[in-house]
């Protein structure tokens, strides 16, 4: 009994076989899809950006709104690394589009030579390495106060360019 039970099931998958070699195979076409993440809120937000020499930046906010042509974050916290000094921006709203952080409310930038600036409105370029503001700001320095209404931080090569500044410098 048992050899006919195998005899009927190998004959079985015998015309099984031949059945599916005569017949064209189906194929099946996966077509990849671009996923879109636009109109998109993410919140509690820790980026990083890496590279071959180590982490160069991070970024935490506590909301984002992601859109086709730019990205809106709010309470930011980042830090930008250097070879051997690490500078912060913070500031309550921005807007970043294009290699570009339009940075607007309670902006402070800090490098970690002591060099404090205080602005409502602030542009840092990261391909560039640039901070620009047109608004009035105030720089803090070791024993110098300034208040001024424009500057250019260079970030990369650390120097700054500013108008119509008054300096206050302490003597100890």
């Amino acid at each position: 009994m048992a050899i006919k039970i195998f005899a009927i099931g190998l004959l079985l998958f015998i015309l099984e076989i031949a059945y599916l070699s005569t017949h064209k195979p189906i194929t099946l076409e996966i077509k990849k899809q671009n996923i879109d993440f636009s109109d998109i809120t993410f919140e509690n937000i820790n980026a990083f950006v890496l590279t071959k020499e180590g982490i160069k930046s991070t970024l935490k906010a506590s909301y984002a709104l992601n859109y086709k042509d730019k990205i809106m974050l709010y309470d930011i916290d980042s830090h930008l690394i250097f070879d051997k000094r690490a500078d912060t921006i913070k500031a309550d709203e921005a807007m970043h589009q294009n290699d570009t952080f339009y940075l607007k409310k309670n902006v402070v930038y800090e490098s970690n030579d002591s060099t404090l600036l205080k602005t409502d409105d602030l542009v840092y370029n990261t391909t560039k390495g640039t901070a620009i503001s047109d608004a009035p700001f105030i720089m803090k320095q070791e024993n110098l106060d300034a208040k001024g209404s424009y500057f250019v931080y260079n970030t990369k090569e650390r120097y700054i360019k500013a108008k119509n500044i008054v300096v206050n410098i302490e003597e100890k």
